[in-house]
């Protein structure tokens, strides 16, 4: 898996050397030469124990985020993705200590281990956060929105930002920085992550769109630099669709599209006026071998059909690879017969070195849906991704799934966190936590308490399992703070106080890729000066 230790260890290395500076004492005249007299002879003893060698500490990072020409620049691509008219954000100032005090709540007690229905559960506690301080929401001056760093981000991101600096070196194996955003509709959606996807891209190098589903997932479904396509016929299959199989078979996306006749066809083509799918030049199909599989046909613009069987002796993943010349190409696939085909999905990345985003959400999904998916055959496609980083953007479902007990949303996600570091123990991980989500009651608005119960868990449990946190509803302005961005002018999110429209998912991916990249640029201004 590209060398995910000896990343992280380089930049340890990389970041004590930025700490520190290191001269030798200039010379002193002293004076004119006195012989000594000859020192009193001591008797040779034991030998005193070595002086273990201390660690400089960090300094302390900066409270905002830190502006640079690369950063200046990157933000300048990732608001024409998104904003129209040539519009402008304002930079985001450093969250206030009051509002972070009380996003924070009361740290929650231990929830134990879950012992199932009945008289193990029973015998638990009731786990509930405390209510904060008021839940006055505090704006910025201008638009809301504020920075918030990552919490434990430093040693929480080391790999991530030691792959960055191999990557800017030319020494990643295979020159890419891959980044998995895995999460419901806000990821789905792809605004957000394609504003940090743009935002990465610029600065490091575009690697290419990375992975899509082959058929869209929904009728309102889009990606920011492709055009997914699809016939009738093909049946959606994930943990959340209840009327489904629920075999657990659905891959890397945790959905799977299936087909049961012949000439149902899927197609993927770039996106008018993006830079990004022009130039791909490896096309890599993810879907399923299974006994009795079918057979499907896939050609590259108006190339030659290659034909691929599905079947094998048991459930297994399948890949397909196509290499062609640099190019904004179309795929095509096709089935052929009435045996079922299953696929999941598409990669599409290019041959230049750089960073590549999957978009990894669907939309209404919760995060334990994680946990009905067939684990060997999502690690292994996950394994074969082999993400420097990933994310996991939970909780705001969660929040209105009142008859699950806050005990065995913890534990879920602390199964949810060590599956990944099965797969994979050396990347960076960083939970984005749900942003604000009030109770409306008629005209007026409440905090939700399960939404606080949930975001004290994902702190606990994020800090536990090695990951960083990165607090949603302290970045919208605290508790309450939705109507500010529902009645903006422009406003930037939806009358369903609930998801960002374009202009607010732009400001949302402002602060993700800041605080992404904090200590990265914080310790590289310091190595430099």
């Amino acid at each position: 898996m590209k060398g995910m230790r000896g990343k992280a260890v380089a930049w340890s290395t990389w970041l004590s050397a930025a700490a520190c500076s290191c001269s030798q004492p200039a010379a002193v005249d002293a004076g004119p030469s006195v012989v000594p007299e000859p020192a009193p002879r001591v008797e040779p003893s034991e030998p005193s124990p070595p002086v273990a060698a201390v660690e400089p500490r960090p300094a302390p990072l900066p409270v905002g985020p830190v502006r640079t020409r690369q950063s200046d620049r990157a933000h300048a691509q990732g608001q024409a993705l998104l904003l129209r008219g040539g519009e402008s954000l304002p930079w985001l100032r450093p969250v206030p200590e009051p509002i972070a005090a009380w996003s924070s709540l009361v740290p929650l007690a231990s929830p134990g281990t879950h012992e199932g229905e009945g008289e193990g559960e029973a015998a638990m506690p009731e786990v509930v956060a405390e209510p904060g301080p008021s839940p006055v929401a505090i704006e910025p001056a201008g638009m809301p929105g504020w920075f918030v760093p990552i919490a434990d981000g430093e040693p929480a991101l080391a790999h991530f930002h030691a792959a960055l600096v191999e990557l800017q070196q030319g020494r990643d194996p295979d020159g890419k920085v891959r980044v998995a955003m895995y999460g419901a509709s806000g990821t789905a959606a792809d605004l957000a992550v394609g504003y940090l996807r743009s935002y990465l891209q610029t600065r490091f190098g575009d690697g290419g769109p990375g992975f899509v589903p082959l058929v869209p997932l929904s009728r309102w479904y889009r990606h920011s630099e492709l055009v997914v396509d699809a016939s009738p016929g093909w049946t959606k299959e994930h943990a959340q669709i209840r009327s489904g199989r629920q075999d657990g078979h659905y891959g890397l996306l945790g959905a799977s599209f299936t087909a049961t006749a012949g000439k149902r066809w899927a197609t993927v083509s770039p996106k008018g006026g993006r830079s990004s799918a022009e130039g791909i030049a490896h096309v890599e199909l993810f879907f399923l071998r299974q006994p009795q599989g079918g057979r499907f046909r896939v050609r590259v613009d108006e190339g030659p059909y290659e034909t691929v069987s599905t079947e094998a002796e048991a459930f297994e993943p399948g890949y397909h690879a196509i290499e062609v010349e640099p190019g904004p190409h179309t795929l095509r696939v096709e089935t052929i017969d009435e045996a079922e085909v299953r696929v999941f999905g598409v990669v599409l990345e290019r041959p230049d070195p750089g960073v590549v985003v999957d978009v990894l959400g669907i939309d209404g999904t919760r995060g334990a849906n994680h946990l009905a998916w067939d684990e060997a055959l999502w690690a292994d496609n996950l394994a074969r991704r082999a993400p420097d980083l990933y994310t996991l953007s939970y909780g705001t479902n969660e929040s209105v799934d009142e008859d699950m007990s806050i005990q065995v949303y913890a534990e879920d996600l602390r199964e949810q966190l060590r599956r990944f570091r099965r797969v994979l123990p050396g990347s960076s991980c960083v939970l984005l936590g749900p942003c604000d989500f009030p109770v409306r009651e008629g005209d007026q608005l409440r905090p939700r308490q399960r939404l606080r119960d949930i975001i004290a868990v994902q702190r606990e449990v994020a800090a536990e399992e090695g990951c960083g946190y990165w607090d949603g509803v302290a970045f919208m302005g605290g508790e309450l703070s939705m109507e500010s961005w529902v009645h903006a002018e422009p406003p930037l999110a939806r009358g369903d106080y609930l998801h960002f429209n374009a202009r607010g998912a732009a400001r949302k991916g402002m602060a993700l890729s800041d605080a992404l990249m904090h200590a990265f640029d914080a310790r590289s201004m310091g190595a430099e000066g």
